[in-house]
């Protein structure tokens, strides 16, 4: 689940809430503080993963993307690596239409 930060506006206190998105969605925030419902979300990164999408295969995608432009300015053999490449994004994609 990902952790949220807010700032309640009535006493200034920094706080975080970990949630779900349905309940971050719902929008009923509260400074554990003050109880104040006068909250702001402050801007923060977070990462979450569901069993739809699986982070490890995208990354693997990228990373040989990455390595075919490689190979290419190295001048390695490009039909293979192309295929290589074109296998697992053709797979990847197989895997996230399920």
């Amino acid at each position: 689940m990902p952790t949220y930060s807010f700032q309640c506006t009535a006493c200034n206190k920094s706080f975080e809430l970990t949630m779900t998105m349905a309940e971050h969605s719902a929008k009923k925030f509260v400074c554990p503080k003050c109880g104040s419902k006068k909250v702001r979300q402050k801007l923060s990164m977070f990462a979450t993963s569901t069993s739809k999408h699986q982070i490890p295969k995208q990354r693997s995608k990228w990373a040989l993307e990455r390595e075919a432009k490689q190979a290419a300015a190295n001048k390695v053999d490009k039909k293979k690596l192309a295929k290589k490449v074109k296998k697992k994004v053709v797979k990847s994609k197989a895997s996230k239409s399920r």
